[in-house]
């Protein structure tokens, strides 16, 4: 006998048929299996697209502390921690150089969604004056892209090297570059809101 689901939900209803005992166990079973689908979590990685998931859907992202409610088009964030700082993760430094004695940059998002960059101790082998040096992880990164400086405390000299951050996450030399002659603080960086 047919079942006819819920208009936004997809909930099962009894058809009022005259075998009702089977009709109750099948909507039973069958409204468990949506409501479990509706309540999912993960990694902000792993969050499948808000279109393949039945509007409604929320998604908590575990690592993240976010929570995200798909409208059936896209995820909408409406909730943000409570939750525990994050400690310091890293990304490597490219950019065709060896860099010492610290070889990663360091950041962190704190509660309110901001990435945070640690200070780094960073001296690069050879000059990097153009290209990607690091790519930040999904959930570290600035929706419209970001423009930063990156200070240099070499002894008396104060200069820096400008860094463009994609929404890709990908960090790049945009303008002043790296020294090899130089160590440079990644620290000073700053902030940004995190939003892809």
């Amino acid at each position: 006998m047919p079942l006819t689901p819920s208009t936004r939900l997809g909930l099962i209803n009894p058809d009022g048929a005259s075998d009702l005992l089977n009709t109750v166990d099948d909507t039973i079973r069958a409204n468990n299996l949506i409501l479990d689908g509706l309540d999912q979590a993960g990694t902000f990685a792993s969050r499948p697209a808000a279109t393949a998931v039945k509007q409604g859907t929320l998604y908590s992202a575990t690592d993240t502390s976010q929570l995200f409610r798909s409208d059936g088009t896209n995820w909408i964030e409406f909730w943000i921690g409570p939750k525990t700082q994050q400690a310091f993760q890293t990304v490597a430094l490219g950019g065709g150089a060896t860099w010492a004695p610290d070889a990663n940059i360091k950041y962190y998002k704190d509660t309110v969604g901001r990435v945070h960059f640690g200070g780094t101790s960073a001296l690069p082998s050879v000059d990097v004056l153009s290209g990607t040096i690091a790519t930040l992880p999904a959930g570290y990164r600035p929706a419209g892209g970001c423009v930063r400086l990156v200070f240099n405390y070499t002894g008396t000299v104060a200069n820096s090297a400008k860094v463009s951050i994609s929404s890709a996450g990908v960090i790049s030399v945009s303008g002043a570059g790296f020294l090899a002659s130089q160590s440079y603080d990644f620290g000073s960086m700053g902030s940004f809101r995190a939003e892809n």
